[in-house]
């Protein structure tokens, strides 16, 4: 793939930003101790994927199936299949990236 960005808006900024969306969907290098529990922010996750459409419930604060699935599917969508957990934490890498993407909302 080539990816041309002499002609972008921004084009020192859009390389990293590229990496960083290539880093964090492809590589397996989290650091083990970068974790969230999911209950400790269920709530924001929540509101977050809401403001996304993914999340299509009330804002509990509880994290119950739905907000599993909704963050299952936004997950998907951004291609970070290789990051879902099966334990009750997520990548500290995902999370902060669910918050920066939702920011620009």
């Amino acid at each position: 793939m080539d990816i041309r960005i002499d002609d972008h808006p921004e084009p020192v900024a859009e390389p990293r930003r590229i990496f960083k969306i290539w880093e964090l969907a492809l590589l397996q290098r989290d650091n083990p101790s970068d974790e969230v529990v999911k209950k400790d922010v269920a709530a924001e996750v929540q509101s977050k994927l809401r403001r996304l459409g993914f999340y299509r419930g009330d804002v509990t604060g509880m994290w119950d199936e739905e907000t599993e699935k909704a963050f299952r599917e936004w997950a998907g969508y951004e291609n970070f299949e290789n990051k879902i957990r099966n334990d009750d934490k997520i990548w500290g890498s995902v999370y902060r990236y669910l918050k920066e993407l939702s920011r620009r909302l």
